[in-house]
């Protein structure tokens, strides 16, 4: 019976926070808090813990977001010593093209406020 098909709803659409996507606000969060490259510790603030508390997501959506970013060739993870921790944890990293696009998002000015 096709003609008793539903009509497709539109997608709903992205969830903001003051305006913002949250993939944005993960780009950023991750540059301000960068660790040196080479350096053998990272920061709580890049490992999932640290990034859930900073912006407020749940660990399923913050897993979701950062998958998709990694997808997108926006950052990396690894395996490696964080501050404070005895064991080793994974942590994110901005790839070169994620420090581009945070970079261009930090300078951009906020949504409704004024050109710089």
């Amino acid at each position: 019976m096709k003609g008793n098909r539903q009509p497709e709803t539109p997608a709903p659409p992205p969830r903001t926070i003051g305006g913002v996507l949250p993939e944005h606000r993960i780009l950023v969060h991750l540059w301000e808090n960068r660790t040196p490259r080479g350096r053998f510790e990272a920061g709580k603030p890049l490992t999932e813990p640290g990034m859930m508390r900073s912006l407020g997501l749940d660990r399923g959506e913050l897993k979701r977001l950062l998958t998709r970013l990694e997808g997108q060739g926006m950052l990396s993870h690894r395996t490696q010593y964080v501050v404070g921790f005895t064991e080793m944890r994974t942590v994110y990293h901005l790839t070169r093209r994620g420090e581009r696009e945070a970079q261009n998002l930090r300078g951009s000015p906020p949504p409704g406020g004024p050109a710089p």
